[in-house]
């Protein structure tokens, strides 16, 4: 078996689109049904996550059968996959955390536990002011924001999953050319070299994201980000667990 990309599902491309499209309808108006759609298409996103979830569980629990049934030859295959557990467990958390901060910075203490739960319920979603000083700061580049925080923390999860994957008691089928199949596992955080010198806000990573958005669209991109996390972490335990099969050969 060789290294199993994660591809999009219709779901998810429907979903993506339908972000896209709200994020360019922004520059024209932000009335209520925007920023509502935003709302609904979180909500999706949020949804996918979950089942994302469920499924990476059910691959972590192929792999503690495996290495309950074949120790010696498992053992590798099981403790990298624990580790990218661990990886991707922590950036969601992190990631969850700068939603409920940034929603609590606009809503207050009291107001912010009902829009965490249910965006439906957040009275700030056309607020662009505090997301833009929240994840980009004052700084043309993004630096001085949590944008920039994300994109090291991403940056650095990609690195772990790849440092699994390469490691010598791990065999792949063509490991080399495998591992470089996988790309950026569908995390791009790499800035714009060919963006208008008129428009700097599209050079960087941290300011093409987050420049100037409201909070509804903020939010979403973030629940994107976990979608992107997540389907990472997927296509590597997946050909982790297509690994060790391979050993057989």
């Amino acid at each position: 078996m060789g290294a199993i990309n994660c591809k999009e599902t219709p779901r998810q491309k429907m979903i993506g689109m339908m972000y896209l499209f709200l994020t360019a309808m922004l520059a024209l108006n932000v009335s209520k049904d925007i920023l509502d759609a935003f709302v609904i298409v979180n909500e999706g996103m949020e949804k996918t996550n979950t089942n994302f979830s469920l499924k990476n569980s059910f691959t972590y629990d192929a792999f503690v059968v495996a290495n309950q049934n074949d120790p010696i030859k498992v053992a590798p295959y099981y403790r990298a996959a624990m580790n990218i557990k661990k990886y991707s467990k922590d950036l969601d958390t992190y990631i969850k955390k700068l939603k409920a901060e940034l929603i609590t910075r606009i809503e207050g203490t009291e107001k912010a536990p009902a829009a965490i739960k249910d965006m439906r319920n957040f009275d700030g979603k056309d607020d662009r002011d505090v997301p833009h000083n929240f994840m980009l700061g004052e700084s043309e580049d993004g630096s001085q924001g949590s944008a920039r925080e994300l994109k090291n923390k991403l940056i650095e999860f990609k690195k772990n999953l790849f440092a699994e994957l390469k490691k010598s008691d791990i065999s792949l089928p063509n490991k080399e050319l495998s591992i470089r199949g996988l790309g950026d596992l569908g995390i791009n955080t790499e800035n714009n070299p060919k963006a208008s010198a008129d428009e700097p806000a599209e050079k960087y990573w941290e300011t093409a994201l987050f420049a100037e958005i409201p909070a509804a669209a903020t939010i979403t991109l973030l629940s994107q980000i976990q979608n992107q996390v997540k389907n990472a972490e997927a296509t590597v335990i997946q050909t982790l667990l297509g690994g060790i099969g391979a050993t057989d050969f």
